[in-house]
């Protein structure tokens, strides 16, 4: 008999150090898709940030071009006026790249976060399901080890 209870404890404990484990393994995907969210949320916002002093940096730089073709009494027409347009979309066309590199790495970090809480969940279901599996697999065969899952035969005449 302290066989077969020395049995049962022993599976109620792996049991439940499955459900802590796969219950942990949850809450560490929890927690990394949260931190995925954050990490797609700041990529935005530097992309914005960084987009911005761009766009300030290009005002410096134009506002100089145009006083250095002014002060050389260049007329605003011809080419002067398309060297500043160039020197505009320039800047702009690394506005755009920023933008769409902040926004890829953020779609990124959104889909990591998605595949985390997916892990998450079915950590937390497996859980439940393998504590409860454990515990049948493991009482079922100390019953059985101890004779308790056995019927007895009745003899009957033979005839």
């Amino acid at each position: 008999m302290a066989l077969l209870a020395s049995a049962f404890i022993g599976t109620g404990l792996k049991a439940a150090g499955q459900y802590k484990q796969l219950k942990n393994q949850s809450e560490m995907h929890a927690y990394n898709a949260a931190v995925a969210r954050r990490n797609g949320e700041l990529a935005r916002r530097v992309g914005a940030f960084e987009a911005q002093r761009i766009r300030e940096e290009k005002e410096i730089f134009l506002s100089a071009q145009t006083a250095k073709f002014a002060k050389s009494g260049v007329r605003f027409e011809g080419t002067p006026m398309q060297v500043i347009a160039q020197t505009a979309y320039s800047f702009e066309m690394d506005v755009a790249s920023t933008l769409f590199n902040s926004e890829v790495e953020a779609r990124f970090q959104e889909s990591q976060a998605q595949i985390d809480s997916t892990k998450s969940r079915l950590a937390r279901s497996q859980a439940t399901t393998q504590a409860l599996m454990t515990l049948t697999k493991g009482l079922g065969q100390a019953a059985f080890q101890s004779g308790l899952g056995q019927t007895k035969s009745v003899n009957q005449p033979t005839g």
